[in-house]
């Protein structure tokens, strides 16, 4: 095995470091895409004698639209002949107004192919999927982490769903002519009406936001909210974002 091992060793070492391409406009923070990975990786493997070669082994879908693989992914040293193997999983969701689409095993193969070539040369891209926080938005409030309590959060206004959806007027400006950010509680609605609750409330907040900064941090204290939303019916989350990125564009100008 030393043979392949040394060669692994050796082009992790030619790449280094991937370079993060991708951009997330509205929340200010760039990220590593899959095309990015294999564009600097790709010629260091090759140099090395590497070919990896991946093998679905399984494909299941939830009720969310999420369809979950595993992959068992071979690297062969051309040179010595050797080969070692790895799995890795992967998830993606297609699921939309209409209903759940084909391309959800093509998103999940995307993202488990970014990270198996990741973590097989052990690269680093700065970006963890695990740490919200990464590259904040110049000048935007800073938040606390999911686990934070309110008390951390002093500036935001934990104001209940529910409590907001009856009466959204005296929710986000009774006592403020500024819109209040709040943290929206999924658990409170049933899975029928959550799309359609979370869509009016996105609405009204917009509306009623006098600031860029107050929309940034609404949509930073909530991502849980919009993963879930994106897992349901992925087009209105996409169409919730451009939402928040064109207001945010109108208020800073």
């Amino acid at each position: 095995m030393k043979e392949i091992l040394t060669a692994l060793q050796a082009a992790a070492m030619e790449v280094g470091y991937v370079q993060k391409k991708g951009r997330n406009d509205f929340q200010g923070y760039n990220y590593v895409t899959e095309s990015d990975v294999v564009a600097q990786t790709r010629a260091a493997l090759l140099n090395n004698d590497i070919v990896i070669i991946p093998s679905v082994d399984s494909v299941s879908q939830d009720e969310w639209g999420n369809t979950n693989i595993l992959v068992t992914y071979t690297i062969h040293h051309t040179a010595s002949g050797q080969s070692l193997t790895f799995r890795m999983a992967g998830a993606g969701n297609d699921k939309n107004s209409k209903g759940v689409g084909d391309k959800g095993i093509y998103k999940a193969l995307t993202g488990c192919n970014k990270y198996a070539l990741l973590k097989a040369l052990q690269l680093a891209t700065g970006d963890d999927p695990e740490n919200e926080k990464e590259e904040p938005v110049k000048n935007a409030p800073q938040t606390a982490p999911k686990a934070a309590g309110a008390k951390e959060l002093p500036e935001v206004d934990l104001i209940p769903l529910s409590e907001f959806g009856k009466k959204p007027k005296a929710a986000v400006t009774e006592q403020t002519e500024e819109a209040k950010p709040f943290v929206i509680e999924p658990k409170k609605y049933d899975k029928s009406k959550f799309v359609s609750e979370v869509v009016n409330i996105v609405d009204g907040f917009v509306k009623v936001s006098k600031s860029a900064a107050s929309l940034r941090q609404f949509y930073s204290i909530n991502r849980d909210t919009w993963k879930l939303l994106d897992s349901m019916d992925a087009e209105e989350a996409a169409r919730i974002k451009e939402v928040f990125t064109q207001r945010a564009k109108e208020l800073e100008q």
